[in-house]
């Protein structure tokens, strides 16, 4: 059985193999062939000379098809995009079945196509339109109060649905379907040792206190200037002792503008992107608090991530994340941001750090990934069946 996916995720292309950051192959391997033959995929694609070996995650291998025919579209493009239309119907017709993850536009525009020629789908709710758009600009407010009710429309009349949150999204977006909550994040194996290593290092600790966000640094509602803006009243009062370090793709330009102008660019530190199993080598061994000031999400990977080695997090009200954390480590977006991560940072101290990490690492068990993974076999099973194989 042939499985195609579709996201708006960017990816780029370097001598015919496919990067994009949190797409490593493994998803694909672990996740979906399992249950398909092989998998057709539909991404927004550049061409790029720069090798991204070591650098971010290789999304292409064997049984992984990737059309790069779609290219680098803006959003909103897809729905007029008659040659876009084009090569979704073609992939959809060459398909057995169709999960498409939204928000996104391009997963949008496939349902449509897959509704007009009866095909069957799934969907993969990671993220809220509503919030994704209202917080990216002028044109976003204008395109959020339409995109929030039609993926509202179609979730609730989809078929399958799999939610990453256990709440947030299904309360926004109920479906009538067969549907089910399965994060997204893939957890190195939790281990004492692991735990015991961040309760010496809390021990150890000197005053110097380092954060860490991982996020794509070009999209201003993942909050790092929030964070930027918190140090910059902290050095107001005497405080200088923390330092920020924040990983991710993307142009930085804006963030280091808002470092220089809070007289905090020393604090900052900017380290591009990793690939995915650098992640939590960077998470265990340099990071004393992970923060996720975010304006939108889902259910964020990099926060269960962090908990699950133990880490302190701080993180905003937004979608699942308050499912995740402490409430006391927990700041509201519709009150002053930076004041609120300002407060909370003077807060920290070693007998909070330390309850935290117990508290983290106990609640990241929860996203046993063997677990997700058969949970998820358990409803492609379930779509499967219902295409009749």
């Amino acid at each position: 059985m042939n499985l195609l996916f579709v996201h708006d995720v960017k990816a780029e292309i370097y001598k015919d193999e496919v990067f994009a950051r949190s797409y490593g192959y493994d998803i694909w391997k672990e996740r979906y062939l399992p249950s398909f033959d092989n998998i057709r995929v539909c991404f927004r694609t550049k061409e790029t000379n720069k090798n991204l070996n070591g650098i971010t995650d290789k999304s292409s291998g064997d049984k992984v098809y990737f059309d790069t025919r779609i290219g680098m579209f803006k959003g909103p493009d897809v729905f007029f995009s008659k040659r876009i239309k084009k090569i979704l119907r073609e992939n959809i017709k060459q398909s057995d079945a169709i999960i498409v993850r939204l928000d996104s536009f391009m997963g949008l525009q496939t349902i449509r196509e897959c509704k007009k020629m009866k095909r069957p789908y799934m969907i993969e709710l990671v993220g809220c339109a509503w919030d994704s758009f209202w917080n990216h600009g002028i044109s976003g407010k204008i395109l959020a109060p339409y995109l929030f009710l039609r993926t509202r429309k179609e979730v609730k009349a989809a078929p399958f649905v799999v939610y990453v949150t256990s709440e947030f999204l299904q309360r926004r977006y109920p479906t009538n379907g067969i549907n089910t909550n399965i994060s997204n994040v893939k957890l190195n194996q939790q281990n004492q040792q692991s735990f015991s290593e961040r309760i010496m290092k809390i021990a150890n600790m000197s005053d110097q206190i380092v954060l860490g966000t991982a996020a794509n640094v070009d999209i201003r509602y993942k909050g790092q200037q929030f964070v930027i803006e918190a140090l910059g009243n902290l050095k107001k009062l005497g405080y200088t002792n923390f330092e920020y370090q924040i990983l991710g793709a993307g142009d930085n330009s804006y963030l280091k503008e808002v470092a220089k102008n809070c007289g905090v660019q020393d604090q900052v530190k900017f380290l591009g992107s990793f690939p995915h199993e650098k992640v939590f080598k960077w998470l265990k061994e340099d990071l004393d608090v992970y923060i996720q000031p975010s304006l939108q999400e889902g259910l964020p990977r990099s926060v269960i991530e962090a908990m699950s080695v133990g880490l302190p997090c701080i993180g905003s009200d937004v979608a699942g994340i308050p499912e995740l954390l402490d409430k006391k480590w927990v700041f509201q977006r519709k009150k002053n941001k930076s004041k609120q991560i300002s407060e909370l940072l003077l807060k920290i101290n070693k007998k909070n750090l330390e309850e935290q990490a117990r508290r983290n690492f106990l609640e990241a068990s929860k996203y046993n990934y063997d677990i997700l993974l058969e949970k998820r076999k358990n409803i492609l099973d379930r779509f499967k069946c219902s295409i009749g194989e």
